[in-house]
């Protein structure tokens, strides 16, 4: 590794860049994505300073490009060297390239990992004296062998809520990493870019008007919501299914001829424009961190029928705040309650009025991006002790 890590540290300083910068920032990719979301509010958050932001994996599509694609940044996207398993090489070259445009700023900047692979593995060879800092959306096993080796580099990790904290301390106790790793873990829930003013009063009708809006991937479970639709017309239920999204080849030919997959839809107004149409967010995933797309539901006056995972519950409480599967495993009971659920929510609209009524406000209280900017400039901005020093 050390000639190619080399190589593309000597290939930086004959070729600097051209001008000082007072964030690194390594995001995975610009594709539609609440995580995608997440980056370009905390771009937002830090608009006065200068960002040299990495993307180190090929975007499926641009839906988040405009929110990265900013008047402060720089994008400098390398993910046909990086994530090109024939040009292996070149990811080692690169994470020289990136340590040494850090290394050799005049001024000490921030880099700050948007849970990027490729990140982890330039935190080796980057000055010890420059502050490290990651954002991690949840916990997963088979990603804690990306972030682990490398622990020792990071000097703040923010988390999302104490939930995802407590996996986290588990984690560390089984697998032998030094509980004093801990206290380098800050809390900070996401905000969301439009928080509306007032409750969107949305006009009665006949049918429930259902719908998923993200990525597919093992972790979404699309093919429990295939499942659940078809349960819901089998039995005849009013009910109308829109699935938005980058999944189209997860799904059954069926739904896509008859207009129940509306394609991708980008993030911002467009995006807003569809929660403002509908009566309920269906999510059965296997795990979560707190997804931006439930946050944005509750702000528009949407029931989130989901399963109850990592920070979910902290937030969506079953026939308060939203409706809840409590089941997260058993596919046939996921189902079963989920169209429960959705039985409930057409038998009981007073209900369903205070339930969202209240989830409202929790986005009012919760959600806010002025705390959020606060939260994230503190962070970036505020030195840390002499860690290394006593390591």
């Amino acid at each position: 590794m050390f000639p190619f890590v080399l190589a593309g540290k000597v290939y930086a300083k004959l070729h600097p860049l051209q001008q000082q910068y007072d964030y690194f920032f390594f995001c995975p990719s610009y594709s539609i994505g609440g995580g995608e979301r997440v980056q370009g509010d905390i771009i937002e958050a830090v608009s006065d300073k200068k960002i040299f932001i990495i993307f180190n994996r090929k975007s499926a599509n641009d839906g988040s490009l405009h929110l990265h694609n900013r008047s402060h940044t720089t994008m400098y996207d390398i993910s046909k060297y990086t994530d090109n398993k024939y040009l292996y090489f070149m990811n080692l070259v690169y994470r020289g390239v990136c340590a040494q445009y850090i290394n050799q700023q005049k001024k000490s900047p921030v880099v700050f990992i948007a849970q990027s692979n490729f990140g982890y593995k330039v935190t080796p060879h980057i000055k010890r004296s420059i502050t490290i800092t990651e954002l991690i959306h949840m916990y997963t096993a088979d990603f804690l062998w990306v972030w682990a080796p490398f622990i020792q580099f990071i000097n703040k990790r923010i988390l999302l809520g104490p939930s995802i904290k407590e996996k986290f301390k588990q984690a560390y106790k089984q697998n032998g990493i030094p509980e004093k790793y801990l206290e380098r873990i800050i809390i900070i829930p996401n905000c969301l870019e439009y928080l509306p003013a007032k409750l969107i009063e949305k006009p009665k009708k006949d049918v429930l008007d259902i719908y998923y809006a993200g990525r597919g991937s093992a972790q979404k479970r699309i093919w429990i919501i295939v499942k659940i639709i078809e349960e819901c017309r089998r039995q005849n239920l009013p009910v109308r299914f829109s699935l938005a999204g980058s999944f189209k080849n997860e799904l059954p030919q069926y739904l896509i001829d008859d207009g129940t997959f509306i394609g991708e839809v980008k993030a911002g107004k467009p995006m807003q424009d569809l929660h403002a149409k509908m009566d309920m967010l269906l999510m059965t995933s296997a795990w979560e961190g707190f997804p931006m797309v439930i946050m944005e539901a509750m702000s528009f006056g949407v029931i989130c029928n989901v399963c109850a995972v990592d920070e979910i519950p902290n937030y969506i409480v079953h026939q308060q705040t939203g409706l809840i599967i409590s089941e997260v495993n058993d596919e046939a009971k996921i189902i079963a309650q989920a169209i429960e659920n959705i039985k409930w929510m057409l038998t009981h609209s007073i209900e369903c009025k205070q339930i969202i009524a209240n989830s409202f406000q929790i986005a009012q209280e919760n959600f806010v991006r002025a705390r959020f900017n606060n939260s994230y400039q503190e962070v970036f901005e505020n030195p840390i002790s002499d860690i290394f020093n006593n390591e």
